[in-house]
């Protein structure tokens, strides 16, 4: 196995020597509301990614830093929820019965508004230097992220996994579908995006969206962002 392991990750092995390898199989998961399929991936592979992530993943956490938290830098969590704590004291436990007024929170007006559109009434939207929240849906992100643009992140963020990410999505997956028992299973190729449920998912995904990270960093340097 480490010898697959270290032909995946350092050279260029022929698709078809790996191509069962790297086969998924499809499995819905209610994330309420909607469904995301999740790829399960075949033991060899997910070991294989395991070994590389063992001795190149060091290098992702330095590539990451504290812009990408999926890497694994230690404390990064919670290190980000003291933060938002310290800005937005309420974020830890918001009660509405609770009728002190807290004059220094920043965040006393947004919150009175979204009592306000919870009553129905007209509101108007605050003033621009107003402290405000911008919740980010990634519908769906890992299936739908552009493989072209992360293979270019991926070899001038993280060179030491490049090769391993790029052998393992250069051509379109593999996905196995099974509906029931009773019916055979079929075939779907996925073209983009990455499988959810492979270990090297978040390092990529992550990586991938790097760029976008620091461009909102530089759009608006004291936003917080965790």
């Amino acid at each position: 196995m480490a010898l697959w392991a270290e032909w995946m990750s350092n050279e260029s092995p022929p698709w078809a020597a790996i191509r069962a390898t790297q086969a998924k199989r499809v499995s819905p998961l209610d994330k309420q509301p909607g469904v995301r399929p999740i790829h399960v991936g075949e033991i060899y592979q997910r070991l294989w990614a395991k070994q590389n992530i063992a001795s190149s993943g060091e290098s992702a956490k330095v590539a990451c830093g504290n812009v990408q938290l999926c890497a694994g830098l230690e404390a990064g969590v919670e290190g980000n929820l003291h933060a938002v704590r310290e800005m937005w004291p309420d974020s830890g436990g918001y009660d509405e019965d609770d009728e002190e007024d807290d004059a220094e929170n920043p965040f006393t007006e947004i919150l009175e508004m979204m009592r306000q559109a919870e009553d129905g009434a007209e509101i108007e939207g605050p003033e621009m230097e107003s402290p405000g929240c911008s919740l980010v849906d990634a519908s769906n992100g890992f299936n739908e992220l552009n493989k072209y643009a992360m293979f270019w992140n991926i070899r001038h963020r993280w060179p030491s996994g490049a090769r391993f990410a790029f052998n393992s999505y250069r051509h379109n997956l593999t996905l196995v579908v099974r509906t029931s028992d009773a019916e055979a299973a079929y075939w779907v190729e996925g073209q983009e995006g990455l499988s959810q449920g492979d270990p090297l998912a978040m390092l990529l995904y992550g990586i991938a969206l790097m760029p976008l990270a620091e461009r909102m960093q530089e759009a608006v340097p004291g936003a917080l962002q965790p």
